[in-house]
């Protein structure tokens, strides 16, 4: 589980990121991704996911998650659903 606070974010205790305007960033700053409109981009700006009605979208695969399961995975915070699907996509679970 991830949890937010303020703009970081933690996992098992340890700073893993921060949610930085549209960027995801690991512990060090170094930007791992962002996401634009309904995309989440890798730091190289190779679409990975989208957000579609209530779901995220892999393009990597058929797969794709409801919102309301990443809302209880990431924990805490102010993080809208977009924010929270892109730190799923790009910091995993």
């Amino acid at each position: 589980m991830i949890r937010v606070n303020g703009h970081e974010l933690w996992r098992g205790g340890e700073k893993i990121g921060y949610v930085y305007d549209n960027f995801i960033k690991n512990h060090e700053g170094d930007k791992l991704g962002y996401f634009q409109g309904e995309f989440i981009y890798d730091i190289n700006g190779h679409k990975e996911a989208y957000v579609q009605g209530d779901f995220l979208c892999f393009l990597n695969s058929s797969g794709k998650l409801r919102l309301e399961d990443i809302n209880k995975d990431i924990a805490g915070g102010d993080l809208n659903n977009m924010q929270q699907a892109a730190v799923r996509v790009l910091l995993g679970e």
